[in-house]
């Protein structure tokens, strides 16, 4: 028996061989998204060069991560990791070294790994940032600072060396809109990120990658970040965007995106897929099915300019189109969310400190709900 939002499930009653929704992920469920984009991937013209995963907040304990020793811990680590970033006779093995890997992994499982001569990835141990962890250690600011630093060296390594990168880390920075509502992070460690983005924001033309909130969302991050109403934001350089997830366990659809780089190495578009949870377990089969291309669902490529645009339609739209389909697909098809929950999605879209997300809300709390 499984107590979820309101209601009790029976797992002995019936068959669920893909999970269900409000639980995690079996493995059953792990296997088929790798299957299909498989699938995926040999039916294509050109070949993924490389699969994303966002991480999570529980290694080694729920947001507790190692600081004292932390090489103790990620050196048991690096032996698995480094198996599947490098694996043999692959060009991810001729481009990087172990040696270097380890170097800032070590340190705080953070680290940049060249996957072609002029692009580079960039993964952040972002429970390092989190406003949780430290409320549960305040000693992750030793590590915390040290790899923001980090970050701005790698950042500058990459720009003299003319590549390209693209950020991905697991909680973003930014506002929570539902429940325990704050920051993301500790706030000293956004506006300092938020800084950086914007800085570099020329080479980190393939974006910033983010989960956690196992929702479809899109984040907005200026440097000057307050709340002005019924006053146009400034076109941001800087955003990221938050995939969905596998794991079903926020009431979700699974799901993945697939994402196409333009010749110039900039982010051009995605296209997201998910599995039916209902028709796969009425069914016993995989139900994997395209959910909607990014050019196609919002009439635009990926770019600062039409992310901004997305987020002021939300409520600008007269007919809410852009809110319909934009919470339609938060979850994946799965559910939807209502008219008052908008105001809050689109302040925590453009807000990424808390004053300001709260006084946006407030200021449409007084004046609509």
């Amino acid at each position: 028996m499984n107590q979820t939002d309101g209601y009790k499930v029976n797992f002995t009653e019936g068959s669920a061989p893909y999970w269900r929704v409000h639980c995690d992920s079996p493995y059953k469920l792990v296997q088929s998204s790798a299957d299909y984009i498989k699938t995926l991937n040999e039916a294509s013209n050109v070949k993924a060069q490389f699969i994303l995963l966002s991480g999570n907040n529980d290694i080694p304990l729920h947001y507790n991560p190692p600081v004292e020793h932390p090489e103790s811990f990620y050196g048991d680590l690096s032996k698995e990791v480094t198996k599947y970033i490098f694996p043999k006779s692959s060009v991810l093995a001729e481009l990087n070294s172990v040696k270097e890997f380890n170097e800032s992994f070590l340190q705080g499982g953070y680290y940049a790994v060249n996957v072609s001569e002029f692009l580079q990835l960039i993964t952040l141990s972002t429970n390092y940032w989190n406003s949780r962890c430290f409320t549960i250690n305040p000693s992750i600011t030793t590590i915390g600072d040290r790899q923001m630093k980090w970050l701005e060296n790698t950042f500058k390594t990459a720009a003299a060396s003319n590549k390209k990168v693209l950020v991905s880390g697991h909680i973003p920075a930014g506002i929570s809109a539902y429940k325990d509502e704050g920051s993301f992070w500790l706030k000293n460690y956004t506006t300092v990120y938020v800084k950086l983005m914007t800085d570099f924001a020329d080479i980190i033309t393939l974006g910033q990658f983010y989960g956690h909130a196992h929702k479809d969302k899109i984040k907005i991050q200026n440097v000057h970040n307050s709340f002005y109403p019924n006053t146009q934001p400034s076109i941001p350089k800087a955003f990221l965007l938050m995939s969905p997830s596998i794991t079903p366990i926020q009431g979700n659809n699974a799901a993945f995106r697939l994402f196409t780089l333009s010749k110039d190495l900039e982010l051009s578009d995605y296209t997201q897929y998910y599995m039916d949870f209902i028709l796969a377990n009425v069914f016993s089969k995989p139900s994997w099915k395209k959910e909607y291309t990014f050019s196609e669902c919002y009439g635009a490529s990926i770019s600062a300019k039409s992310i901004q645009d997305i987020v002021q339609n939300v409520i600008s739209s007269s007919d809410n189109s852009t809110w319909v389909r934009y919470m339609t697909h938060m979850r994946t098809l799965y559910g939807g969310f209502s008219t008052e929950v908008m105001f809050r999605e689109y302040c925590g879209a453009q807000h990424f400190t808390l004053e300001a997300y709260l006084a946006c809300v407030k200021y449409y709390e007084t004046n609509g709900f």
